[in-house]
């Protein structure tokens, strides 16, 4: 199993988001250069995270995006099924009445390993993202 490069690719334009609009929307533009992605894929990644609430667009010549969440109450499973949906591991655990219900031995699995995984994306919020991220890409501070 692999989540979809929309997943990733927008979870990282919204982390993008986060950290560059603060003060001021950042492009599309801007987000795709840094990201690596495409312009017109970044565009039509940012559509559901539109529609869904999570960031908010803005027109004209100082136009962009900007959080329309406070990244410290968004979490990533929010994130993720903003972009894609309900997040499953497996079909059939989308379905009250399935065909093999209830003697399917494997469905405990795969309910156990689809709750782990939303139990670990809701407990990571994109502000614990966010700080990761700066992280990574502050200078490192020596002292003498």
């Amino acid at each position: 199993m692999k989540l979809s490069t929309k997943i990733r690719y927008g979870l990282r334009a919204i982390l993008q988001i986060s950290i560059d609009g603060e003060s001021e929307p950042i492009m599309a533009r801007a987000i795709a250069d840094k990201q690596g992605v495409s312009e017109a894929y970044i565009d039509q990644l940012l559509i559901p995270l539109r529609t869904n609430g999570l960031i908010r667009s803005f027109r004209g010549r100082r136009g962009g995006y900007q959080m329309a969440v406070d990244p410290r109450k968004l979490t990533v499973l929010e994130i993720v099924e903003a972009l894609d949906g309900k997040l499953t591991i497996i079909d059939c655990l989308e379905k009250e009445n399935c065909d093999r219900l209830p003697g399917c031995a494997a469905r405990t699995v795969w309910e156990e390993a689809n709750n782990s995984l939303r139990k670990t994306l809701a407990s990571t919020t994109l502000e614990d993202l966010r700080q990761k991220e700066m992280e990574n890409i502050r200078p490192p501070d020596f002292v003498i």
